[in-house]
């Protein structure tokens, strides 16, 4: 699994982040492998909880990532999302699939 997508998810775990959160922390961070890097307190601030403790020596994002492997999970992250998918108002960071998409051409539901 590419790195972002393994600290994507690892950040995922974090009950205390949602959609909104995350997009901070990519922002600011520029990616979510380097957020994982950054200094706690920085983080934090990003996402403006001051009670968060940090997360992360419970997390073991290969670990993770080797879990959702295993069960043929994917993660796909927001700029490899299809083009209607971008043009929602609030896409999420990163949705979870099992399976394959099928062509963007054919008419289709998804569960979400």
């Amino acid at each position: 699994m590419e790195t972002e997508k393994i600290f994507a998810n690892a950040f995922n775990q974090a009950p205390e982040f949602g959609p909104v959160r995350l997009k901070k922390i990519r922002e600011y961070c520029g990616s979510f492998a380097t957020a994982w890097k950054t200094p706690f307190s920085e983080i934090k601030k990003v996402v403006e909880l001051k009670e968060l403790t940090d997360f992360r020596p419970k997390i073991d994002p290969e670990k993770e990532s080797a879990i959702l492997e295993k069960e043929r999970i994917k993660i796909i992250l927001k700029e490899d999302f299809s083009r209607l998918l971008q043009e929602t108002p609030f896409p999420p960071e990163l949705i979870y699939m099992k399976g394959e998409l099928p062509d963007e051409k054919l008419i289709h539901l998804a569960v979400v």
